[in-house]
């Protein structure tokens, strides 16, 4: 059931007025919630309900022994570890880890027979595990009290808006929540409905229209030129970008209507002058999950140079590991974490980005464009591997790129760069609001005049409807 087509429509409405038809009643509201959350995932396929079910429950009977106590809490946490990693492991990296052994041997001219398994990747399970696991993780270090609400806690792992790609809500904001009434505020509902409307004119428009001049450039690379592969890749880095993001703007915009706040999942993150700035603002939910419990853990920044450079190396190799079982995933979060090493090694790189500019006026020193244009440039060249099958591939695409005719004039896909840099435009001088539809402020003519542009051109793209890129993460 994509945000996109008419039968998420219909279900949203339905579930939407029989939501605020018993606001007096928090626990009918939260077992509405669980009943809808569950349908809409077991439309994509029943059989994996299972999963999330054994997931949530697992978390929420752990969580109350952890919360007592005693010198049993590290193995009620290490069962948590256990379960939740585990179903993770073998519904998505168990036969990575069977094939690399496998090569491995191969090397050495050592033939073992293949073990792999026939298995679907359940959509959304690296989501909501995270999300899940968070809770026991916070409980035992006790940032967080355990809940003994049971259709509140399988509602909070599982609640539909954000189930599928995020953001990856944190107890201790998100699971309260559960437990206050909902009250239906007019002003809220109109802001969440132009998000959502920003965030389906970001996945329909901008996404899908270059997603055919992606395929086309990239998965024949050797047919074009260095300029046309760099602009195959800088296609490729708005497609993810306003894929992922616009997902994560229906996503809070609908929360809003139904009266809870999910956290802010990207702030222009194509604006940032510098890398890990960049990094950043890109999948809050997640890097602050990482930094929260494996950075922070393994001493951060705090020790010497040598040590915050291995911290920041396996922060990023970890983050590209969960977006994928390949070794393309692996490398490419290796390549980032490498690129961040100067920046977070010499804070003083950093120091001097965090500048206030005027964006609606393009008022920034020169530096701060390139810097801008060189961040955007280096994520989009690592893009290469996030993009390919293998590591061939890639490294196809790269001999390709970096080749004389880098500096020749791209001549194809001429509709599409005006579509991005025209976004881009748009994502400049607007980066310093929540979303850029967010402009109560101006006439109601006005007002109303951009939402219906935005509308009709939703309605004119909207064709070739693509599920959304980090379902399969």
């Amino acid at each position: 059931m994509l945000y996109t087509n008419l039968e998420f429509g219909f279900f949203f409405l339905a579930f939407f007025l029989l939501y605020w038809s018993i606001h007096n009643h928090i626990k009918g509201q939260n077992l509405l919630i669980l009943a809808a959350s569950y349908f809409f995932y077991g439309w994509w396929d029943w059989r994996f309900l299972s999963l999330i079910v054994v997931s949530s429950l697992t978390d929420f009977l752990i969580g109350i022994q952890l919360d007592q106590g005693g010198k049993h809490k590290k193995k009620w946490l290490y069962i948590s570890l256990f379960v939740n990693l585990g179903l993770l492991g073998v519904f998505k990296y168990y036969n990575f880890f069977v094939d690399s052994f496998i090569d491995l041997f191969a090397l050495f001219d050592y033939q073992l027979p293949a073990r792999t398994l026939e298995v679907i990747l359940p959509i959304g399970i690296s989501f909501y595990t995270f999300q899940t696991l968070s809770y026991s993780i916070d409980v035992y270090r006790g940032k967080v009290q355990h809940t003994r609400d049971v259709v509140a806690f399988l509602a909070f792992v599982s609640f539909f808006p954000q189930l599928i790609a995020g953001p990856i809500e944190r107890a201790s904001s998100f699971l309260p929540q559960f437990s206050r009434k909902r009250t239906f505020d007019s002003n809220t509902a109109k802001d969440g409905i132009r998000q959502v409307l920003w965030g389906l004119f970001k996945k329909v428009v901008i996404a899908d229209g270059v997603a055919q001049a992606v395929e086309t450039i990239l998965g024949h690379h050797e047919l074009y030129t260095g300029a046309e592969l760099f602009m195959g890749l800088l296609f490729f880095a708005f497609q993810v970008y306003c894929d992922f993001s616009g997902y994560s703007d229906i996503a809070i915009g609908l929360g809003k209507l139904l009266g809870f706040k999910l956290m802010t999942n990207f702030k222009y993150p194509l604006t940032a002058p510098n890398f890990l700035q960049a990094w950043s603002r890109w999948h809050i939910s997640l890097i602050s999950w990482f930094k929260d419990y494996i950075y922070f853990p393994l001493g951060g920044s705090r020790g010497s140079p040598l040590a915050t450079m291995r911290n920041l190396i396996i922060v990023f190799v970890v983050s590209g590991f969960w977006h994928g079982a390949n070794w393309t995933f692996i490398f490419w979060g290796l390549l980032c974490g490498v690129l961040g090493i100067p920046e977070q090694v010499n804070k003083k790189l950093l120091a001097k980005d965090i500048k206030p500019i005027d964006a609606a006026r393009f008022r920034a020193p020169l530096s701060h464009y390139l810097r801008v244009a060189t961040q955007v440039s280096l994520n989009t060249l690592g893009l290469a591997l996030f993009f390919s099958r293998d590591l061939a591939q890639a490294g196809g695409i790269y001999a390709g790129i970096f080749d004389i005719s880098l500096l020749s004039i791209p001549g194809i896909f001429r509709e599409e760069l005006l579509l991005i840099f025209g976004f881009y435009f748009i994502e400049w001088i607007c980066q310093h609001k929540e979303h850029p539809l967010k402009i109560e402020h101006l006439p109601v003519f006005t007002r109303w005049t951009v939402y219906y542009v935005v509308v009709m051109t939703i309605l004119y793209f909207n064709y070739d409807r693509i599920a959304f890129i980090y379902f399969q993460f």
